[in-house]
């Protein structure tokens, strides 16, 4: 009776390991180059991108930079300008975009395909600092564990369609130098950004530690509050030496889809790694013809001084 039931079980184990199965069609391509083209446009700022050489499967991760490629930028329609680039494959134009335009890549370079990408810079998001305060506060990761931070509330009022937001949080500290404090000086420090909001947990109620991937970027969209007024709760705790006394400040961004969900999947990515029970996750691109990513940046600066 022992043995049939052992070999009943490794008969159940050979089905589900088939059943776990996916065929996925092999054509080739993952032994062939293509060019990647990445660049955040923000609002009022000077465009420029980054253009690189994918490695395939047999081949090192060495980022290898294209250089002198045909770049042309073209921002609504109208204004357009060939990029030149620096030695790391960086190519910088004398363009800004400003809300509302759309900017556009096209690239070509000898022996890769041509490639084209193009964003649109949603408006600014209007947010204003509701409440501050230091509180000990719970990990959302770790019930068990608490800690002092600094509490912020900051209230974004949303349109009514769909929008993409990311949140940085910046608090201005004192970088001594090697040699002392005489060469001392104060710059900005990012921080960390804790929160069980659920806007900032993929919409979800966070009550124990959680098997999805941490958002680390801090991305986010209006899917809870569409159309209507929200504050944002999470915490920042010291880190770079901060002092919960100096000024902070809080970059609220309205960021394209694409960027959202590059940002997403680069999480996720990281997350589940070279993990055998999880499929691959395909990071997300709007360049067509070859990869990478090309995202609008708006962003809303609120500096809170104490």
């Amino acid at each position: 009776m022992i043995v049939v039931n052992k070999y009943i079980l490794l008969l159940v184990s050979i089905v589900l390991f088939l059943s776990c199965e996916k065929a996925i069609d092999y054509n080739g391509d993952e032994l062939k180059n293509f060019m990647v083209l990445n660049a955040e446009v923000y609002a009022d700022s000077l465009i420029t991108c980054h253009l690189t050489r994918s490695n395939t499967i047999l081949e090192s991760n060495k980022i290898l930079p294209l250089t002198n490629a045909t770049v042309l930028l073209t921002v609504d329609n109208g204004s357009s300008e060939v990029l030149t680039s620096d030695s790391l494959g960086f190519y910088a134009s004398t363009l800004r975009a400003s809300v509302g335009s759309k900017v556009r890549f096209e690239v070509n370079y000898p022996s890769f395909k041509s490639l084209n990408a193009s964003c649109i810079l949603s408006p600014k998001a209007l947010a204003v600092v509701d409440a501050m305060s230091v509180e000990k506060v719970t990990d959302p990761n770790c019930l068990e564990c608490s800690y002092d931070a600094l509490v912020c509330k900051i209230r974004i009022t949303d349109p009514s369609v769909d929008n993409y937001y990311r949140l940085v949080v910046f608090v201005k500290s004192v970088m001594y130098s090697y040699y002392g404090t005489k060469d001392s000086i104060k710059t900005w420090y990012p921080q960390r950004i804790k929160s069980s909001d659920p806007v900032l947990n993929g919409n979800t109620v966070v009550t124990e530690m959680s098997d999805n991937p941490p958002n680390e970027y801090c991305v986010f969209n209006d899917e809870l509050f569409n159309g209507q007024d929200y504050v944002l709760t999470f915490s920042i705790s010291e880190y770079h030496n901060v002092d919960f006394n100096k000024d902070v400040q809080f970059y609220v961004q309205s960021i394209s889809k694409d960027l959202y969900l590059y940002y997403k999947t680069l999480d996720a990515q990281r997350w589940y790694g070279d993990s055998p029970f999880s499929e691959p996750v395909q990071l997300h691109t709007n360049v067509k013809g070859g990869a990478g990513i090309v995202g609008g940046v708006t962003t809303t600066i609120i500096t809170y001084t104490k």
